[in-house]
């Protein structure tokens, strides 16, 4: 269950890091500078996440030795 919530997020966060990268591309043209800031707080939050759930496995890994 661990590890496909992992891949998950780790999926999530890279579909975000793509339509970060389309904002950021798409305001040099635009203002598109809301959709910006709501993407990398929404990368952001699954950033954490991930890093939270690496931490989790690591503690129960760290058990198992």
């Amino acid at each position: 269950m661990a590890q496909q919530r992992l891949h998950l997020l780790i999926k999530e966060i890279a579909v975000k890091s793509a339509e970060l990268l389309e904002c950021i591309q798409w305001s040099a043209m635009e203002t598109d500078r809301k959709n910006a800031r709501k993407v990398t707080l929404e990368l952001s939050a699954l950033t954490q996440e991930l890093l939270k759930e690496l931490d989790k496995e690591n503690l129960n890994r760290s058990h198992i030795v």
